[in-house]
């Protein structure tokens, strides 16, 4: 059984991208996710795409964009201050995108090598 779910909030760096031995790429995304109304601060999860869609990101996306990502969500870590708990996110994702509620985007498709043949 797996979980899944959409995050929409604010990139807090730039994207950063990595590439395996076998050069399968990986992007690691920081997104402030505000809390609802009463909750203390935003929380920041830790967002991770892989492939094509780790490539297009770092292409596409920069420090402060909004953006929705979907995926599945891990917690990481969790700790209590207080009585309340403290926990740290990771959202494996399938699909992230630019928010379209405060901005617009031009959007192209990627031509690849396989694309030709």
């Amino acid at each position: 059984m797996t979980n899944s779910i959409t995050i929409t909030g604010n990139l807090s760096t730039d994207p950063q991208i990595r590439y395996s031995r076998e050069g399968v790429a990986e992007t690691t995304l920081t997104v402030s996710v505000d809390q609802a109304e009463g909750e203390p601060g935003p929380d920041l999860v830790t967002v991770i795409c892989h492939g094509e869609l780790a490539e297009n990101v770092c292409l596409s996306l920069v420090c402060h964009a909004r953006i929705v990502a979907s995926g599945r969500l891990l917690v990481t870590s969790q700790s209590f201050e207080d009585v309340h708990p403290v926990c740290q996110y990771e959202l494996w994702a399938t699909e992230i995108g630019a928010s379209l509620r405060f901005a617009t985007a031009d959007v192209s498709r990627v031509r690849r090598a396989r694309d030709q043949a």
